[in-house]
């Protein structure tokens, strides 16, 4: 349908000839055009709007081609799935486009995840170009095969060599994630998906087409149905009521006003996920279908409550109905609506209120953990405390707070005077959606929750507290919400509160004024990193520098008393441990200083001076949350920070010895080597000279050897025969010369010789 004309030769393609050919058979044979011999014409022109012969209709689309979106042909008897009609150039279909009246109810499924973590069905429709991602199957196949070959299918590598796990569906449920978040058009998720399939190595599985991507996920069995609604509420068209054009109760109409072209426009629909289909996937694994039996098998300990089934409700309906509770597998449903904020990464900020169905069966653990695995949390922005890798952090990304804020800003729908009165489901509601937001490590994940909590309390705090005093209710807050809350703070027990906490703030308990700085609104952990980006360091500077930073005046002044004696107290404990070039001081000089930073030692001098009753830091605020340990104080847990960077700065130099004295061996073995070189080349030299001067003498002996005979002498001495401890070659062959030069050796006797 879109290879409507070759680019090169700008003539139709035998590909779309044969396409028009296979819709025209297809369409003729329904019985409505074999009763009017017309059908409904899809060219981009009549757009399904006028009645025409087929001949005609082949013509239009060799001429103009299908209308924009027309993959199902569900004017001409195919009903596989709806997808709409959508132009191609907009991101979501032309008949959502036109809606109006009340948000949509979209019902969703808090076990969306079990067990498939990366087909996301559960998400915000409300939005327009979100609903197209929802599919919709009428196919009769068996559940358990269809779904089952559609993983064996879809779960293959998406081309030789890939990743592990990095699949056709993995590819397909990505997509559609992006389109959500980005409100990304049809076409430009049509031209990355073919751009990701030229470029991957051939052959691959990358769907081709949005269309390829939907039929895909379509085929996992998570049926979706859309009913349509009454404007004011009052019913569904459903069922028996689906063919009634206007409300039983109130008689509204149920379209929007239609010239008589197209299709009828509701004016309100809903979102109906079928619960069957979905409560088959909880027993689809082993995994999870052991799980389902946890409510009955797990044993808490008396008093406490840590599942709904150890209330006296589960006890009382298991009396009831003891038949259904015999059987420990049944599936205990809850039914309940809430209200939460669809915020996405448009930014969009309002409210809907979907009807959950909930299984109980399972255990509280297994409701977060699939979320916090889902692998599609992984192209969500990072969190981390360092901010390695262009991470983002708390207090320092105006983003983060960003979110914070407009999630609960979006959700704030009741009378909560303060913190303490917000619902915990509420706050889980909070909660759950950062999650689904925004990606951690593991091991992170209790500091980013305590950081979450405390952002997100002070935030409400500060916001609230600031419309009170101006008089004016915030627009998130409604009037009779507002109400009550003024006569809540209008309170005895409040106002009390509120002068005690008062007092508090201007207290000056150590008779050196209150507590001030000059930092303003801005948030402290911010003005440390700054302060790193300023130095170029990747190390955070000392809290000295920090509380000199953030309270001392533009001519170098204090404006706190208690933080300029703190300071300076510091500054002159560390000088007395160290001297101001760092090297050790004679009289102080221990080990541990030595082989510690000084930026360390100041920081291990503040958190003995600087610790408030209530365990805290004085002076650094939120900085000594970063690397917080929930389980722990904030002074225990900073101080536990610091043995670290100690031991780290410790190996770090010991490193450092132990490179130097490396490269001190090394060196050493050079100089060895290249003496071993010399003293070989001057023992080659002194063995050849040797050879030499032996050749010479072998000579001499062979021609002495040569020379006549003499005659005999009467005192002839004793012939010479070498033995084992026989002179040096060179003095024997002097000896022989002078002593026996007038007589020749014998042969045994040269034999003797040349052997020695």
């Amino acid at each position: 349908m879109d290879q409507h004309k070759d680019p090169i030769t700008n003539c139709v393609t035998n590909e779309f000839y044969e396409g028009v050919e296979a819709f025209l058979a297809f369409a003729s044979n329904q019985v409505s055009y074999q009763e009017r011999g017309t059908m409904l014409c899809p060219c981009a022109r009549c757009k399904n709007g006028k009645q025409r012969d087929a001949k005609t209709i082949s013509s239009h689309l060799c001429r103009v081609g299908f209308k924009g979106n027309y993959y199902v042909w569900s004017h001409h008897g195919e009903h596989y799935y709806d997808v709409g009609e959508s132009s191609r150039a907009n991101h979501f279909t032309g008949e959502e486009a036109m809606w109006d009246g009340e948000p949509t109810i979209f019902p969703t499924d808090n076990y969306q995840n079990f067990p498939y973590d990366n087909i996301n069905v559960g998400q915000d429709v409300s939005s327009p170009h979100v609903m197209e991602n929802v599919m919709e199957s009428t196919n009769e196949e068996p559940y358990h095969d269809s779904v089952f070959r559609a993983f064996e299918e879809a779960n293959q590598p998406l081309y030789d060599g890939c990743a592990e796990g990095i699949s056709q569906l993995y590819v397909a449920s990505r997509m559609l994630k992006a389109k959500s978040d980005y409100n990304m058009v049809e076409a430009c998720v049509d031209e990355i998906s073919q751009t990701f399939r030229d470029v991957l190595p051939k052959p691959n599985t990358m769907p081709a087409s949005y269309y390829e991507t939907k039929k895909l996920t379509r085929a996992l069995g998570l049926p979706v149905e859309k009913i349509d609604v009454c404007e004011d509420n009052c019913m569904l068209f459903w069922k028996e009521d689906h063919s009634l054009l206007c409300c039983r109760f109130c008689g509204k109409d149920r379209y929007h006003p239609n010239s008589g072209k197209g299709k009828n426009r509701p004016k309100q629909r809903m979102f109906y996920m079928p619960i069957t289909e979905r409560l088959k996937r909880l027993y689809q694994l082993e995994k999870t279908a052991s799980q389902m039996r946890w409510h009955a098998e797990h044993l808490s300990p008396e008093g406490e409550m840590h599942h709904p089934s150890d209330g006296a409700a589960w006890k009382h309906f298991n009396e009831v109905y003891p038949e259904f509770a015999a059987e420990s597998r049944n599936i205990y449903l809850g039914l309940s609506t809430d209200g939460f904020n669809p915020i996405g990464m448009n930014g969009e900020a309002h409210s809907v209120w979907p009807v959950i169905v909930t299984p109980y069966n399972l255990p509280p653990g297994m409701l977060d953990d699939p979320l916090l695995r889902a692998t599609s949390r992984e192209s969500q922005p990072h969190l981390h405390p360092r901010k390695l890798n262009g991470a983002l952090w708390f207090g320092i990304d105006p983003c983060v707070h960003k979110f914070i804020r407009t999630t609960w800003q979006g959700n704030f729908m009741g009378p909560w005077p303060s913190w303490k009165h917000v619902p915990t489901q509420r706050i889980d509601t909070w909660w759950q959606t950062f999650m689904q937001n925004y990606y951690w490590e593991d091991r992170f994940h209790k500091l980013i929750y305590f950081h979450w909590k405390l952002h997100t309390q002070h935030t409400i705090c500060q916001r609230i507290s600031k419309k009170k005093r101006e008089g004016k209710k915030p627009k998130y807050i409604s009037d009779e919400h507002w109400t009550l809350m003024l006569e809540n703070w209008a309170t005895e027990p409040a106002m009390e509160r509120s002068r005690s906490a008062t007092r508090s703030r201007i207290s000056d308990p150590d008779g050196k004024g209150m507590h001030k700085h000059c930092a303003g609104p801005q948030n402290f952990l911010k003005i440390e990193y700054d302060m790193m980006i300023e130095s170029g360091s990747d190390q955070p500077p000392p809290f000295t520098d920090l509380v000199r930073k953030t309270r001392t005046r533009k001519d170098g002044t204090f404006i706190d008393e208690r933080a300029k004696s703190l300071v300076i107290d510091v500054e002159e404990a560390v000088k007395l441990m160290t001297s101001e070039d760092g090297s050790p001081n004679s009289v102080n000089e221990t080990d541990s200083t030595a082989a510690t930073p000084t930026h360390i030692l100041l920081n291990q001098e503040y958190l003995k001076r600087g610790k408030t009753k209530k365990g805290r830091i004085y002076g650094i605020g939120s900085v000594q949350y970063r690397d917080f340990n929930p389980s722990e104080t904030v002074s225990a847990s900073l101080q536990h920070n610091l043995d670290m960077d100690m031991r780290i700065s410790g190996l770090e130099k010991n490193s450092e010895t132990v490179n130097a004295n490396v490269e001190t061996l090394k060196a050493d073995m050079t100089t060895l080597k290249d003496d071993i070189v010399a003293l070989k080349s001057e023992f080659k030299d002194e063995m050849a000279a040797t050879r030499a001067s032996l050749q010479v003498i072998l000579q001499a002996l062979r021609v002495t050897s040569a020379a006549p005979a003499a005659p005999q002498q009467v005192n002839n001495p004793q012939p010479y025969v070498p033995t084992a401890m026989s002179p040096n070659p060179t003095v024997l062959n002097a000896t022989m010369l002078n002593t026996t030069s007038t007589q020749p050796m014998t042969q045994a006797q040269q034999d003797d010789f040349e052997e020695w």
